[in-house]
């Protein structure tokens, strides 16, 4: 998305100026040096753009009170790389009846989904889990991209070396905070 931001180290939008351009050559360079050196991910990792914090607010009204959510501005050559496995992955998952919305309006998704389920069962369970994201364990995200890794295929070892680096880079991410701090 061109009004987006490219993230830290970039000035302005992902498709301002030559911010494409620098950032498929920095992706390109962090994948040949994974491509000939695979122990390179922890250096890379430790060398990595940190991510910037934002914050936004809930996307819909809430009338009872405001949420304000943190969200992170991932630097745009991790967005390429990231790209080369959640285009495939989207795609799957646009195929199959599984529990993502992608490809799907939620708003009638979502409903139509429970309507459903409630026509076949009694009744059934669902909750809301809150903090969930600061509750996490390092093996079930380490679990979670398994799983995803098992729908995906590399064409090549570089690819892999790719994917392992942005397993390391989503468990150990880096943070920079708004007053200058990571």
């Amino acid at each position: 998305i061109a009004s987006s931001s490219a993230g830290y180290g970039y000035t302005g939008h992902k498709g301002d100026h030559e911010n494409y351009r620098i950032a498929k050559r920095t992706a390109v360079t962090i994948s040949e040096m994974l491509n000939h050196n695979p122990n390179y991910v922890a250096e890379a990792v430790e060398q990595s753009t940190p991510d910037v914090a934002f914050t936004r607010t809930q996307l819909c009204q809430v009338k009872v009170k405001t949420k304000v959510r943190n969200v992170w501005g991932e630097a745009f050559h991790y967005v390429l790389l990231e790209g080369l496995f959640a285009q495939p992955l989207v795609e799957y998952f646009m195929t199959i009846d599984s529990f993502y919305f992608i490809g799907r309006d939620p708003l009638f998704a979502v409903p139509a989904l429970i309507e459903d389920l409630l026509s076949k069962k009694d009744y059934i369970y669902m909750f809301d889990w809150t903090a969930f994201d600061a509750s996490v364990q390092e093996w079930e995200i380490r679990f979670a991209f398994q799983l995803l890794e098992s729908i995906l295929k590399f064409p090549s070892t570089v690819e892999s070396h790719i994917w392992h680096f942005i397993i390391e880079l989503f468990i150990y991410r880096k943070i920079a905070a708004p007053n200058g701090t990571l």
